[in-house]
């Protein structure tokens, strides 16, 4: 059996063309099946059964080789918009499954699992490397999809680990790598690991594979031992091992942190740089990055290389190389410039997931790279929505958002419509990814906002701690009012409070302070008062972040006494020198709202924020106007800080009138008024009602510009020559008439008409010069002095 599956259905060889040759090997292998499942699997010996599973497996999986990543890879979108890449079944290349064989009415399914049956019992007969391979069979053909796992086969594999745990000493390298490869596969079946504690104290995770009563459990136990095994046959070590390994490890960092094996795996990796293959420089950034190894730019190494090599990727490498090295953190802009001309020279190959992942890569280099963005975008306008899946769009919108890319009507409104109709399908990382890139896009279309808010309704209770928060952040800023959700979110939020922390506490205060009264929070079940005790309980504990989001949203959430105001400003002091110019600026505006003047806070504020003065922006110099004038205190430092900045932006006009207007007062009281520019100052006045203009000045009468700019004190060019504007008629003064009828006239001048003023002024002259009276010679020089 095995050697006719190796010959027909192996990579090497090929079955048949049924139209030239009858396959007569399927005859051979339905009697070999009518046996197997008829008894005769208990009798035969152990290794012909461990054969013939390898003989079955070649018969029903495929024949195309696939990427350990680039085949199946499916990236799953973080709540702050981080997607990461999964091992699909091409793991354990193969990809695709041949369509049902008829072995005489026997489905040949149904053989590996009685194999596998028979298997269980005998497995001391065999040796490792024999149960090695066996437990490869299996888990290769549950993560191609042909042999689900059931009881039987469960048992197999928890008897083949447990004989591996054991044995592992008489393993190669190569049995290693197939044996976590095969381990990897069982762990990768579950979402999220189910911790539990055994009665010998040993914490492991339960996989779940289907039903929470029939699992697989993998245990830490043999993970170490593996990984000992390798240390043990480091000399041994080829580097399609070392890969194996690498990509096995990072499936199962979960359970098992590698270790010191990493190091020893990306030596060897490092010692073959030169002669990586494009698919090995894929796999070896997918797995490294993915465990988080970057010793001494072991990455950037990788990222040299796959630059030298990049001619001889296919699209679906090179995109899933960039997206890694962008994830991974490896975020050079040179990468992005040296990869542009190939990814616009082969985009005809590009498929949907391939866009998605080289856009995403581009956007998360922060490199807006116009020719391929721009490519990208007319890709997506001639592609069929039909091929646009949930994790596509999510990275595509949030890639176009991120980057700051003016989206094409056309293109935006075929996305949205996808997402309109698609939104119930989405996973919940792909629907809080949406939601962010349409807050980052301004995009505020009630109708579709409703739908894709509502898709989320059902999922929140799936969403981690940190999608929930950051989605009911983001379902504040949206302009949504949708009371059945604003309540779902505050149910889910306090029944996790206990264990929220972080900036995940403060999305949730900030979208209370924003959306929630203070009569539907005590409705809640007394939110309010229960996120007042969260907050003050984390408080020491919070980075500069979140605690800025909890200094300006507490307020309005809860009441704050003048002692827990001045805790609050006291734990705010210690992080100013580490603020940049907004976080200040909103530090100030936060410190209003407690209504409190606390000196010994304010004075530190006041002078970082004189260090930064230049990178305030105009909406914060205002904000910080408008604030101290609340407060009813400032230091005549920061007020001349204030007024400069102010009076910088006003000449460079990158204030509006309105926004003025709204601070007109505070401008009035600490004499910036009078000190605007005229014309500033004309348009506040206008847009100014009554009781903002109390107590001020009304500016002078608008004038022209030459005179507005002598009176501020500017320098005023002197007036230089230049040519006669052209009004109506300018030309047609200039030229005698050709024709009456169509007033038509010539621009050369008219040589009759200018010698007949000639001698008209001449006779004028004669006849002033006899009228004259008095000396002949006086006479005569006035006349001549005239003809001149």
């Amino acid at each position: 059996l095995l050697a006719l599956a190796v010959y027909y259905c192996s990579r090497r060889g090929g079955a048949p063309d049924p139209a030239l040759a009858r396959p007569r090997h399927l005859e051979v292998f339905a009697s070999a099946a009518g046996l197997l499942l008829g008894g005769r699997a208990e009798v035969a010996p152990a290794r012909a059964l461990a054969k013939s599973l390898r003989a079955y497996k070649l018969l029903l999986l495929g024949r195309r080789p696939a990427s350990k990543f680039a085949a199946d890879a499916t990236p799953v979108s973080a709540a702050i918009a981080a997607p990461v890449l999964g091992l699909g079944a091409g793991g354990f290349g193969t990809v695709g499954v041949t369509s049902q064989v008829g072995l005489g009415g026997a489905d040949p399914a149904l053989v590996p699992p009685a194999l596998a049956e028979a298997l269980t019992p005998r497995l001391s007969d065999l040796a490792a490397h024999d149960v090695v391979r066996s437990l490869h069979v299996v888990t290769s053909l549950h993560s191609c999809g042909v042999v689900p796992l059931e009881a039987r086969t469960k048992a197999f594999c928890r008897a083949a680990m447990a004989e591996l745990e054991v044995r592992a000493d008489e393993l190669s390298i190569r049995d290693i790598a197939f044996a976590l490869r095969s381990i990897s596969a069982l762990a990768g079946t579950s979402a999220r690991p189910l911790w539990q504690s055994t009665g010998g104290g040993q914490d492991m995770p339960q996989m779940l594979t289907g039903s929470s009563s029939a699992s697989v459990i993998v245990k830490r136990k043999l993970l170490r031992r593996l990984y000992v095994e390798v240390q043990q046959h480091i000399p041994s070590l080829t580097l399609d091992d070392a890969l194996t390994i690498a990509i096995s490890a990072e499936r199962m960092s979960h359970i098992v942190r590698p270790g010191v094996v990493v190091d020893l795996l990306a030596a060897e990796v490092l010692r073959e740089l030169r002669s990586l293959r494009p698919q090995q420089i894929c796999d070896a950034v997918v797995s490294f990055g993915r465990l988080g190894y970057d010793e001494a730019g072991f990455l950037r190494s990788l990222s040299q290389t796959f630059l030298s090599k990049q001619k001889d990727f296919s699209p679906r490498q090179l995109a899933v190389t960039l997206h890694s090295l962008a994830s991974s953190g490896v975020r050079e802009r040179s990468i992005c410039s040296a990869v542009a001309p190939q990814i616009i020279r082969d985009f005809v190959g590009f498929e949907l997931r391939d866009m998605s992942y080289s856009l995403w890569a581009f956007a998360k280099m922060s490199h807006r790279h116009a020719p391929v963005f721009g490519k990208i975008q007319d890709g997506l306008r001639v592609m069929s929505t039909s091929k646009f899946t949930p994790q596509d769009l999510s990275m595509v919108l949030w890639s176009f958002a991120r980057a700051g890319w003016e989206i094409d009507a056309e293109v935006l409104s075929k996305l949205t419509h996808s997402v309109a109709t698609t939104a119930s399908t989405f996973s919940p990382e792909a629907l809080v990814t949406t939601c962010n890139a349409f807050a980052k896009l301004g995009f505020a279309q009630q109708p579709l906002l409703v739908d894709v808010y509502r898709s989320l309704y059902g999922k929140l209770p799936i969403l981690s701690d940190s999608q929930l928060s950051f989605s009911f952040f983001l379902f504040s800023t949206s302009g949504l009012r949708d009371e059945a959700l604003v309540r779902r979110y505050i149910f889910e939020c306090s029944r996790r409070l206990h264990q929220l922390r972080g900036q995940d506490l403060s999305n949730v205060l900030l979208a209370c302070s924003r959306i929630a009264t203070p009569d539907m929070l005590a409705d809640m079940g007394g939110l309010g008062d229960a996120l007042k005790q969260r907050v003050f309980g984390q408080l020491e504990n919070m980075d500069r972040a979140p605690l800025l989001g909890v200094y300006l949203a507490a307020p309005n959430v809860f009441p704050v006494s003048q002692e827990e105001a001045l805790h609050l400003m006291d734990v705010m002091s210690d992080h100013l020198p580490q603020m940049d110019a907004p976080e200040l600026s909103r530090c100030l505006v936060g410190t209003a709202r407690f209504e409190i003047v606390h000196r010994p806070f304010l004075i530190p504020l006041f002078h970082h924020l004189r260090q930064v003065r230049e990178r305030l922006a105009p909406n914060e110099v205002t904000s910080s106007i408008w604030t101290v004038y609340s407060l009813g205190f400032c230091k005549p430092k920061f007020k001349r800080t204030l007024g400069f900045m102010l009076m910088e932006h006003a000449k460079e006009r990158r204030l509006s009138a309105r926004l003025l207007c709204d601070i007109l007062p505070a401008l009035g009281h600490f004499g910036f008024w009078d000190r605007l520019p005229l014309l500033l100052r004309l348009s506040i006045w206008r847009l100014a009602t009554d009781d903002q203009r109390q107590g001020l000045t009304p500016p002078p009468p608008p004038q022209s510009p030459r005179d507005v700019a002598q009176a501020e004190g500017a320098p005023v060019a002197p007036k230089l020559w230049r040519l006669p504007t052209l009004r109506k008629g300018f030309f047609r003064k200039r030229g005698h008439l050709l024709s009456r009828g169509q007033q038509l006239e010539s621009l050369k001048p008219n040589v009759v008409k200018e010698e007949d003023k000639e001698k008209e002024a001449e006779r004028a002259i004669v006849r002033e010069s006899k009228a004259v009276g008095g000396a002949k010679a006086v006479a005569d020089f006035i006349t001549m002095v005239k003809r001149l």
